[in-house]
């Protein structure tokens, strides 16, 4: 995995976000999703499924995209606690604490952007998405690494209950990149379960 590659599409993200929200008056959306973590490939060999939380700020750019930020926490219980079995988990359980910058496309309007006369009857907004940001945790590695780039793509709908609330269901792929070793680049993942609430102010 290119690390300058990553480095460039995260910046990219970053641009985008901060000239759109200087070209329109967005709309301030905060809520939380509580999370069932699946542990796949590597990560599955040495932990149980996880679960956890993401908090959620974003913006409302368009009926359309919205741009945000998300900070959430997730643990993985270890399923051994001898090393050569779990070499990767320092401890009883994983903890991961990302953050990450991302955005989201809607199929479906719900005619609530910014300036918009009359709700829509719509009730249902498919979306995909995509995040990019770093992870904290507490990988027991050899190059001693606590900080991780991270992706996640992502798909979910959310369910419009009325003008300021929503529920949220979303299937996100977490890829967790890192360095096992002082050269070259690993991945972990987990295929995270979401539901929760989103709030427009």
């Amino acid at each position: 995995m290119n690390m300058k590659y990553l480095t460039k599409q995260f910046a990219t993200v970053l641009l985008f976000v901060t000239i759109a929200s200087y070209k329109a008056k967005a709309q301030y959306n905060f809520g939380a999703t509580i999370t069932y973590a699946i542990a796949t490939d590597d990560l599955g060999g040495g932990a149980k499924n996880g679960f956890g939380g993401t908090f959620h700020a974003s913006y409302n750019f368009s009926e359309y995209l919205v741009g945000g930020i998300n900070a959430g926490y997730l643990t993985f219980a270890n399923k051994s606690n001898d090393s050569k079995i779990s070499p990767l988990i320092d401890g009883s359980s994983l903890y991961l604490i990302p953050v990450t910058l991302g955005v989201k496309v809607y199929v479906a309007s719900f005619d609530d952007k910014p300036g918009a006369k009359q709700p829509s009857d719509n009730k249902w907004r498919p979306y995909f998405g995509m995040d990019f940001g770093w992870a904290t945790g507490n990988l027991k590695l050899k190059t001693e690494s606590k900080n991780y780039a991270v992706i996640a793509p992502q798909f979910g709908v959310d369910c419009k209950l009325s003008e300021s609330v929503k529920l949220r269901f979303s299937v996100i792929n977490n890829l967790i990149i890192y360095n096992r070793l002082a050269y070259g680049s690993d991945v972990l993942s987990f295929v995270g379960i979401n539901f929760g609430g989103i709030f427009k102010f």
